[in-house]
C-alpha cells in the first residue's frame, strides 16, 4: 500500500482518507473508497466492505448528479467466533462497539447454523455472487444497511 500512503489521497496513517459514514474523500469530492484501504475505524472484514459498497455507490451516483451523498455507513462488521463442536458465534457490531445483529436477536449462544453458514454459504456467496455484482441492487439477496 505504499502507493496509497505516498499519494495525496492518503491520511497520516497511509490509508485513503474518507468520511467514515459517506466513504467520500474529504478533499477530492469525486473520490470514494471502501474496504481495507479506506481510513475508517470499522473492521477490515468482507462483511464491512460489503456494507460499505452500497453506501459508496449511492453517494457516488448522487455526487455525479451534483447532489450531496446522503447514504451513511454505520460501521457494520462481522466476526465469526469458533467455539468448537462445529459451533460458532457470529459477532455483528457497528460503530461504537454497539451490537448490530442482522440474523436474529441475541446471538450470544454458539450455533451450528452459523458454523455451516461460515463454512458453506459465506464462501459460496463471496466467490459466486459478489464478483458478479449481485450482492446488492434490484435483484439482491440482502438490503444495504443505511443509518
Amino acid at each position: 500500500m505504499n502507493f496509497i500512503a505516498q499519494s495525496p489521497l492518503a491520511n497520516k496513517s497511509g490509508f485513503v482518507a474518507v468520511d467514515k459514514e459517506t466513504m467520500q474523500h474529504p478533499t477530492y469530492s469525486n473520490v470514494f473508497c471502501v474496504g481495507d484501504s479506506a481510513a475508517t475505524p470499522a473492521s477490515k472484514t468482507a462483511a464491512s466492505a460489503f456494507s460499505q459498497i452500497p453506501v459508496m455507490i449511492h453517494n457516488l451516483l448522487q455526487v455525479a448528479q451534483g447532489e450531496e451523498g446522503t447514504a451513511k455507513f454505520n460501521g457494520y462488521g462481522s466476526c465469526p467466533l469458533f467455539t468448537g463442536d462445529k459451533k460458532l458465534m457470529l459477532a455483528e457490531f457497528a460503530y461504537g462497539g454497539k451490537s448490530h445483529e442482522t440474523f436474529y436477536k441475541n446471538q450470544e449462544v454458539p450455533s451450528k447454523l452459523f458454523y455451516y453458514l461460515k463454512r458453506d454459504v459465506f464462501p459460496w456467496v463471496y466467490f459466486n455472487i459478489v464478483p458478479k455484482g449481485k450482492w446488492y441492487g434490484n435483484k439482491t439477496l440482502f438490503k444495504p444497511r443505511f443509518i
